[in-house]
């Protein structure tokens, strides 16, 4: 399964590359992010963006499937898959009432949390430091050793 993420930036670099007008292509950004929306705020199940995976990523040759590709969604959409997968975003989105109104996904955001869930929150400040020797040493916040 490609991660939300990876859709959400090709769809919007297929938008930039297409020959929409300005207008059009913020009016095209506006859906997808508001699919993204959805995603990330848990109102869809990420399943629900197969049918979208299903159109941008790269198929595999039935006679070839061990065949190396070089990359795993298209390169480049049509203006008809382009347009499908843009009807299937806001499809989704109205399915959940995501607002109509521009939303921004930022990544880092969604990895630190992921880095949390894994290896729990990152220490307050005063942390312990192991030494050259091996012992543990006590940092202050401003980087200063304590010298017990």
């Amino acid at each position: 399964m490609i991660p939300l993420g990876a859709v959400y930036f090709s769809l919007n670099n297929y938008i930039e590359m297409s020959e929409l007008d300005q207008v059009q292509k913020a009016a095209a950004q506006l859906q997808v992010a508001r699919m993204t929306r959805a995603g990330i705020e848990e109102k869809i199940k990420i399943d629900a963006i197969q049918p979208i995976v299903d159109i941008i990523k790269t198929p595999v040759d039935p006679n070839n499937p061990s065949k190396q590709i070089k990359s795993l969604i298209k390169e480049n959409l049509t203006a008809q898959e382009l347009a499908q997968v843009l009807e299937l975003a806001q499809q989704l989105a109205d399915s959940v009432s995501i607002p109509n109104e521009p939303y921004t996904f930022d990544p880092s955001q969604h990895i630190q949390k992921a880095v949390d869930e894994l290896l729990g929150p990152a220490p307050a400040p005063g942390r312990f430091e192991p030494r050259k020797s091996g012992s543990a040493n006590l940092i202050d916040s401003a980087g200063d050793a304590d010298a017990r």
